[in-house]
């Protein structure tokens, strides 16, 4: 909702705080929909505002990326900070996320099953890396992709490598197979 040249969000009759401007598809509901999570612009910086309390500011994030754990505990997203942006995962709990290392220009994180892994996208080519830390590992190349993917507990992950349609891969890696299309002539 706007009013007088301020954003503020509404869910289920309750008003957040007004702030300069939301960031555009960065509204996430957990898992079990008890909490948002949402971007906002507020006195020159960018924060991640969790059920209506603020954390640090940013000088960029990328309000698409937010995504919550599975469990709806954690939260991962990518964000820029001191010149580097990357993908930060902070537990709820906490007040302050935590950066991890080697995921320098990632893209589309989302979580594995268990929460214990983040599947991204940075240098043409699919990854993950753990919560606690460690060097990303390769799971495929995918020098495009058009958006998040999901990984199921089978260890599948589905992405969206943009015009080609959508791939699979197994989360330990490998080639990616295709699943769909957006033409549908390639379908079989």
């Amino acid at each position: 909702v706007q009013q007088d040249r301020q954003s503020f969000l509404v869910v289920d009759s309750k008003a957040y705080k007004p702030y300069t401007a939301l960031g555009a598809g960065a509204l996430r509901f957990s898992p079990d929909s008890q909490r948002v999570a949402y971007v906002v612009v507020q006195d020159g910086g960018m924060r991640v505002v969790v059920d209506g309390n603020e954390y640090k500011p940013y000088t960029a994030l990328v309000a698409d990326s937010l995504t919550f754990s599975p469990n709806g505990r954690r939260l991962a997203y990518v964000a820029r900070r001191d010149g580097r942006s990357q993908l930060y995962v902070r537990d709820l709990d906490a007040f302050d996320a935590t950066s991890l290392p080697g995921t320098e220009g990632a893209r589309h994180p989302f979580f594995s099953p268990d929460g214990e892994w983040i599947a991204f996208s940075a240098g043409g080519k699919l990854k993950r890396v753990s919560i606690r830390g460690g060097s990303p590992i390769p799971i495929c190349d995918a020098p495009i992709i058009g958006g998040a993917g999901t990984w199921s507990r089978q260890g599948i992950i589905v992405f969206d490598p943009g015009p080609s349609g959508l791939m699979q891969v197994k989360a330990t890696g490998g080639t990616p197979e295709r699943v769909t299309s957006q033409d549908t002539k390639m379908d079989v």
